[in-house]
């Protein structure tokens, strides 16, 4: 008698209390129902779509597998009228080039010929499961024919027998192509074939038939980068640029198909983890080790995630402990001072599961110029990472996520942290006599990250996700002689129910309520707001070629009030090779007043005036088209418009207050995007990307000025029998409209070092900034080689040709009412290009 779920889901009830969960509902179903499982009424499918015949029989996940399994009358018929194997007779089906292959949708008795009468093997290899299963009566539309039931009709399938899924090696090699191996070059498409993702609709799709345009950066194209923390995975990327926001503290943002970086919201495992703060100095501390995919949704997806998400969202799946153990050290070491020294454990035992990362980093400042001040800022950064997870005997997960950061950052003047902030002499006449503090900043990060999810399966063809995090950030800076000190909290608990109501129709709803506070001691008062926030969703798969995801989202702000947010989404399959989707979405921001862009610009001291009294709204409407023809090409073009309604900028009083608003004139940002992936030969995959983005901000609300084109590439060559692996990547972006972030200003004399900026007589009045940067790229080429089975050693350039922004702008400048006026307070230009120059870097992996 097969166990019944609703048992095992009543022990483990308190779980479900503590996070809030709404299962009472479920608690009250019949009990005679439980047979029919979370699986009864499906079928055991393939990776193309097919639907196979006798309950599990021969479902393979992949080519290169095969399956093996017995199948009775009235059990179900082969997808699309195929042939059902005769009783109590064996049937097999084969990968490759056989009569039937799982990686075709062909399982079991799906449009192929199995049973005693037609037994076929091709020259399949891999592995090959069995199963057996029940007949249910009444449940199969069926007519006799030939050896076994011929069904014109796909029915529906029994319960899931007891016995599970047996594996085990055939002799035979595989024959599958080289371009879906996972553990090499084609590693994208073996992902698109059997893998899944979560991101774009909350539930667990493959990524070539997710209704939401998904884009997938696994594991092994993050290590190919050389990846040592999550900023640096995402670089690179179609329609993804990596911000550097200040040339004293190199704070980072992420843009996604243009929109300014505040827009994104950034998860881990589906949980939202930051916020402001957070999000401009936490951003990169999780290590690369720790990720085992990045998936990106692009556009307005506040339906799903609520606030923050009105460019996009990012979501860092974490990974799964390995059932064999596994453990990798990562040494690395290059030019100024670089060092970062990483590693991780995995390990499960049964049903429980335990990993730790942890990394120790560090970089010394960057003078290029020699003027006394550094453009690229110092850092000391340690952070670690704990989960540990365990699955209950009903299937139930349970996952709990421990993190902590501590950095030390800072940039300006040269010398060490203490001896920096002790060069201060606020009172001295002239000006000029302040000291290096007065051009430095100093920051210090605490941060410690919390997480707990519990995802079970219902009777009746639903399951319940709940999840629940808490954060900690503290903030203590000097910002050029003025003392910041934030302190942010941030709580989020949420439920999710899914129903598939209907063998087409899949619904799912939820509640969530988010709670963030930032005490900033430079704000008139302490800065609170509640969220509790409603959804629900529906996703109808119409035909085979289309389907509709259709949903909508309510949320209360303690201080914005009432925000509504719905979506739609189509999907239309025209051709196998062609894949179209198209829709329109909405997004909301309630942001707290950490604005770092100001923050660090102030050195006489500020205020802050929370004037903003509607949140950020944005409608989007996007159309994606992908074709794919095998492994030679794979090609995506993207266009997208956002318009970003009540946009929140900031400004500085003639009292010197900075005052936070809504602009009056909305945000427009038109975006196209191309990318072309190819996997030409065993050992080579190519991708390049192009980007085109147009802006419309009569408000000035950006604080930013975006590049107009981007171009971006990656060549990957991995020649596995030698273990030789060489990845070249570089991106290209446009000119920058440099006058829309900071007006006009002035270059300093040839020859100004130090506190001579603080002095107005040393700008040069004969030298205005540039209006523009100008057309500049970055190369970057890194080899590895496996020396032994477990040892790896790599050598890497970053920047080849050596371009830096400070080349063509100095760092500092000084602004003025306009051309001919006397220049003004001292200021910082924006950062366009990059602050570091050639960067060369080596080191050694070991894997156990």
């Amino acid at each position: 008698m097969v166990r019944r779920p609703v048992r095992c889901w009543s022990r483990q009830a308190v779980f479900s209390v503590f996070l809030g969960c709404l299962m009472a509902v479920a608690a009250a179903a019949r009990a005679d129902t439980a047979d029919a499982t979370d699986n009864a009424g499906r079928s055991g499918s393939s990776p193309s779509g097919g639907e196979a015949g006798a309950g599990e029989a021969g479902s393979g996940a992949q080519e290169g597998q095969s399956g093996e399994g017995q199948a009775r009358p009235g059990q179900g018929s082969g997808g699309k009228g195929g042939n059902a194997a005769a009783p109590n007779a064996s049937g097999k089906a084969a990968a490759g080039k056989g009569k039937t292959g799982a990686n075709k949708g062909k399982a079991g008795g799906a449009k192929g010929k199995a049973g005693a009468d037609n037994n076929k093997n091709g020259s399949a290899q891999g592995t090959t499961g069995s199963a057996a299963s029940r007949p249910v009566a009444g449940k199969t539309q069926m007519r006799q024919g030939g050896a076994g039931a011929h069904g014109p009709r796909q029915g529906r399938q029994g319960a899931r027998p007891r016995s599970t899924r047996s594996v085990r090696k055939t002799g035979v090699k595989s024959r599958a192509h080289p371009g879906t191996r996972a553990d090499g070059p084609g590693e994208l498409e073996a992902f698109e074939a059997g893998e899944v993702v979560v991101t774009g609709t909350r539930t667990e799709r493959r990524v070539k038939d997710v209704p939401v345009k998904t884009e997938v950066v696994p594991q092994k194209r993050i290590e190919a980068k050389g990846a040592v923390n999550l900023a640096q995975a995402l670089k690179g990327e179609v329609g993804i640029k990596v911000d550097n926001q200040c040339s004293l503290c190199n704070t980072t943002s992420v843009r996604l198909s243009g929109m300014p970086g505040r827009y994104t919201l950034l998860l881990i495992d589906g949980i939202p983890m930051f916020s402001s703060l957070g999000t401009t100095y936490g951003f990169v501390f999780m290590d690369a080790a720790d990720v085992k995919r990045l998936e990106i949704v692009k556009g307005a997806a506040s339906v799903l995630y609520g606030t923050d998400a009105m460019g996009g969202v990012i979501n860092v799946i974490t990974q799964e402990p390995s059932r064999r153990g596994k453990a990798e050290l990562r040494v690395e070491g290059g030019m100024y001072g670089y060092y970062n020294l990483a590693g991780r454990t995995s390990i499960r035992r049964g049903r429980i599961g335990l990993s730790l990362v942890a990394s120790h980093t560090g970089e010394d400042k960057i003078d290029a110029d020699g003027d006394g001040i550094s453009e690229f800022a110092a850092y000391t950064r340690t952070a670690a990472a704990m989960s540990a997870r365990y699955k209950f005997p009903c299937g139930a997960k349970l996952m709990f996520r421990l993190a902590g950061l501590q950095e030390q950052r800072q940039g300006g003047g040269l010398g060490g942290f203490l001896s920096v902030l002790d060069d201060w002499k606020p009172h001295a006449v002239p000006l000029v006599q302040s000291g290096s503090r007065a051009l430095s900043e100093s920051i210090l990060t605490r941060r410690v990250e919390s997480a707990l999810r519990f995802r079970i399966k219902l009777p009746h063809h639903m399951w319940s996700e709940s999840a629940a995090s808490l954060v900690y950030h503290l903030q203590d800076s000097d910002y050029e002689g003025t003392v910041y000190r934030g302190t942010q909290y941030m709580g989020y608990v949420s439920e999710v129910v899914g129903w598939k109501a209907h063998r087409t129709y899949d619904l799912l709803g939820g509640v969530s309520y988010r709670v963030e506070s930032l005490d900033e001691n430079v704000a008139v008062g302490e800065y609170v707001y509640h969220m509790p926030g409603v959804f629900v969703q529906g996703d109808w798969k119409f035909a085979k070629w289309g389907e509709f995801v259709h949903g909508l989202r309510y949320d209360w702000h303690n201080k914005f009030g009432n925000v509504f947010t719905p979506k739609a989404t189509f999907k239309f399959v025209p051709h196998r090779i062609v894949t179209i989707r198209t829709g329109v979405g909405t997004g909301f921001r309630a942001p707290t007043t950490f604005f770092e862009y100001e923050h660090g610009v102030r050195p006489q001291g500020y205020h802050i005036l929370m004037d903003a009294d509607k949140a950020e709204t944005a409608v989007n409407a996007n159309l994606s088209v992908t074709a794919s023809w095998k492994r030679w090409i794979k090609a995506t073009v993207e266009q997208s418009f956002t318009q970003v309604r009540n946009p929140i900028s900031v400004a500085i009083t003639d009292n010197g207050d900075m005052q936070v608003y809504n602009v009056q004139d909305p945000l427009y940002v038109w975006a196209t995007e191309l990318q072309l992936r190819s996997h030409p030969w065993r050992y080579l995959d190519l991708d390049v990307g192009y980007g085109f983005y147009h802006y419309e901000d009569k408000g000035g609300a950006m604080v930013s000025a975006p590049p107009v084109h981007q171009f971006t590439w990656t060549f990957t060559f991995d020649y596995r029998p030698s273990g030789t692996k060489a990845v070249v990547t570089g991106e290209v972006y446009s000119p920058m409209e440099l006058r829309k972030v900071y007006g006009f200003g002035y270059a300093a004399k040839p020859g100004t070092r130090g506190t001579e900026y603080l002095d107005s007589a040393n700008a040069d009045t004969t030298h205005p900034m540039p209006e523009r940067s100008p057309w500049w790229g970055m190369v970057n080429v890194r080899i590895e080689q496996a020396v032994f089975k477990h040892l790896v050693l790599y050598l890497g350039v970053d920047n080849l040709l050596d371009y830096k922004q400070v080349d063509h702008q100095s760092p500092l400048f000084y602004p003025a009412a306009g051309p001919g006026a006397a220049p003004g307070p001292l200021n910082v230009v924006y950062i366009w290009g990059p602050l570091r120059g050639r960067f060369i870097y080596g080191g050694l992996k070991v894997k156990l």
